[in-house]
């Protein structure tokens, strides 16, 4: 099965995810070819287009008539500070709270003072731990690990949600089928998805 991944969902979702289909499979002999060299949605999507992969963990772009997108995961989105920050005094934070201060973002956009522009959630936090920024980024395990104070994000509440991506009406081999079946089956259990 050739899958293609954001890298932050090879943190913790997909090994969990393979872990759990090779344990319920274990006379069959499944093998992976993963890929997360790839940074952005877009560069997924394009080499399911091209066959390159089998299926793919992304987020969802709109106008990809090709692409099935099955809601699998979710990430809260917080606020990410350096220690000494003026928001770091704080518990929470709303979003009009962060317009004041520099922000490393995560593509273009108006409104706020960008320090910097970053593709991957890890390297802004790298950044935001340095001093170099704010960040809305998702909750992810390497916060912990940083010199960063994680704060809610309370208004409004967001989330970031991933999907798995195939291409649409083309033949998939039975253990992709079956890759894609437990997948779904877990969403539904662990995050209470309507995957239909």
């Amino acid at each position: 099965i050739d899958v293609v991944f954001l890298r932050t969902l090879g943190i913790d979702f997909l090994p969990k995810i393979m872990r759990g289909v090779l344990e319920e499979n274990p006379t069959k002999k499944i093998d992976f070819n993963l890929y997360c060299d790839k940074v952005l949605t877009s560069d997924i999507l394009n080499g399911l287009k091209e066959k390159k992969y089998d299926l793919g963990f992304c987020s969802k772009l709109d106008n990809e008539p090709l692409i099935e997108f099955i809601p699998v995961a979710r990430q809260e989105l917080v606020v990410i500070v350096p220690l000494d920050h003026p928001l770091a005094v704080k518990d929470e934070v709303r979003l009009e709270d962060t317009i004041p201060y520099k922000q490393i973002i995560f593509k273009k956009r108006s409104g706020p003072d960008v320090a910097y522009e970053i593709d991957e959630d890890q390297v802004a936090a790298g950044f935001v731990s340095n001093g170099f920024g704010i960040c809305v980024a998702p909750n992810i395990p390497i916060l912990q690990s940083l010199n960063v104070k994680i704060l809610p994000l309370v208004s409004p509440s967001w989330q970031r949600n991933f999907y798995m991506a195939m291409l649409k009406n083309v033949y998939h081999p039975p253990v992709v089928e079956a890759f894609k079946k437990y997948v779904i089956e877990q969403a539904q259990k662990e995050w209470d998805y309507k995957t239909s």
